[in-house]
């Protein structure tokens, strides 16, 4: 290690040094513990990154390293259930404030801040759509962006306006829009980097949103930024998706030097994330999790998919990767190798992000409506119909809160579900509630289900269609408990 990146002034100072020297010098702790000081009292976290303080999931992805873990623990006990609407569809996951204030974003362009019960604290309206997520610093601000090209920083008390920074005209950079459609990151130094569907992603000072440095790609950035707490080197992905363009994949130090760069065939607008042992963990459109040396950026496994990968990999306290896929399976993967360790077969595509608390279980939307949740062994734990609607997608990831978690989706609608609803007496006679169950498909054979126009397969086909309708069927085809890839002859 070079001494010079160390310049103690004071006696905290050079004791600080001295844990980040031994910290470099023996590695990086294998996985965080499960549930360490305090728990739902909040803390544990990355604390050198200045997240606000008590938050469970400041942001999207919950903390710099975006594992998708929040320092809770699921109780039978509080929380409460609610639904709050909004104009339009929702595509974000919220943020959630030490006080349990809910901070989301909208497509009927308005950003909402929500009390735990529910009930409106404050909005501020856009000039477009909202669909990325917001971030809480130690200062009291939430960061945002909408498609209208600005990027607000408000009080996250009272919704009052610290700035509003815009994005370079698309024309700059010969791309056709400039929403912010990345979300919002943060650095150890309080740098936020933020990227814009105008090929650039920013660096700001988040005091007076100065541009530090700012990086043209090769396509839009939908992928949110991971930050490593210890060094502030920064890891993105990017749409670019043929591999003889250029990298989609890419390593920048704080000062926006290029670490390492990686190829593949395939939209990665996954965000990374960084495992404890020196990995970077992502996800592309060609159906393919990789995991590279983050350091050298060196090419470490690979794991293959039925579909395209949409959502951001989690990992739970003993190291296991979850990635779910638009292939309609969630799966756990050997952090050393890639390797299956097990799946869980849905039956539409999974493009929410898995939340994961401190025990371990497993959180995520689905295409079906339903919040699923897991065990940590990827069996079913419980699951819940939030949207009844032709319109149910829950593309949009879950957050955790201290006793309840929250989605949104496709109905324009914002879920508060308590901890465990459907293990408890009140959710036993909820007919939402699924407990107890295992896929809902058979251990081996084929199955054909019915598919409405708008994608979503059913047990039961309507009786009458428009003579102009198109018929559609999703095949399954499963063996030994698992669905595999399946093919029409004709």
């Amino acid at each position: 290690m070079n001494a010079s990146l160390l310049v103690p002034t004071s006696r905290h100072a050079t004791l600080r040094a001295a844990l980040a020297a031994l910290v470099l010098s023996l590695g990086a702790l294998p996985f965080l513990p499960s549930c360490g000081s305090t728990c739902n009292g909040v803390p544990a976290g990355d604390g050198s990154v200045p997240l606000e303080a008590g938050s469970p999931w400041p942001k999207f992805r919950a903390n710099a390293r975006q594992n998708g873990r929040a320092n809770v623990r699921p109780s039978t006990e509080g929380g409460l259930l609610w639904t709050f609407p909004t104009g339009k569809g929702i595509f974000s996951t919220p943020v959630v404030a030490a006080d349990g204030t809910l901070y989301v974003g909208s497509a009927d362009r308005t950003f909402y801040a929500l009390h735990p019960d529910g009930t409106l604290r404050w909005s501020v309206p856009t000039g477009e759509i909202i669909d990325s997520s917001a971030l809480l610093d130690d200062k009291g601000r939430v960061y945002f962006g909408s498609g209208d090209g600005h990027l607000y920083a408000r009080d996250a008390a009272t919704g009052q306006e610290v700035w509003t920074f815009a994005a370079d005209d698309p024309s700059v950079s010969s791309a056709l829009i400039n929403w912010f459609e990345g979300n919002v990151a943060i650095g150890p130094d309080g740098t936020l980097y933020v990227p814009n569907d105008n090929f650039f992603v920013y660096a700001l000072d988040r005091d007076t949103a100065q541009v530090k440095w700012k990086m043209r790609f090769y396509d839009q950035t939908w992928s949110l930024p991971a930050v490593n707490p210890v060094t502030g080197n920064v890891y993105i992905g990017n749409n670019n998706m043929l591999e003889a363009l250029g990298p989609n994949t890419f390593a920048y130090s704080p000062t926006g030097e290029r670490l390492w760069d990686a190829r593949s065939n395939g939209t990665v607008a996954a965000s990374p994330m960084l495992t404890h042992d020196g990995k970077v963990i992502v996800g592309g459109f060609d159906g393919f999790l990789r995991a590279y040396d983050e350091v050298s950026g060196e090419p470490l496994w690979t794991f293959g998919t039925r579909d395209h990968i949409y959502a951001s990999p989690g990992q739970l306290p003993d190291g296991t990767i979850v990635q779910p896929s638009a292939d309609g399976t969630i799966y756990g993967l050997d952090p050393a190798d890639g390797s299956k360790r097990w799946a869980f077969d849905t039956l539409e595509a999974v493009r929410s992000s898995p939340a994961i608390d401190a025990d371990g279980n497993v959180y995520v939307g689905s295409g079906q409506g339903r919040l699923f949740v897991l065990n940590p062994d990827g069996t079913l734990r419980w699951s819940m119909q939030l949207i009844e609607e032709e319109r149910n997608d829950l593309n949009a990831s879950p957050a955790l809160g201290k006793d309840a978690i929250y989605i949104a989706g496709e109905s324009g609608e914002i879920f508060s579900v308590p901890y465990d609803y459907c293990l408890r007496t009140e959710g036993a006679s909820d007919p939402r509630c699924i407990a107890g169950a295992g896929e809902d498909l058979p251990s081996d054979g084929a199955k054909l289900l019915y598919t409405t126009q708008l994608g979503s397969p059913v047990e039961t086909a309507p009786g009458v269609i428009d003579a102009n309708q198109t018929l559609a069927f999703s095949l399954y085809v499963r063996e030994a408990g698992d669905t595999v890839l399946g093919l029409l002859d004709s």
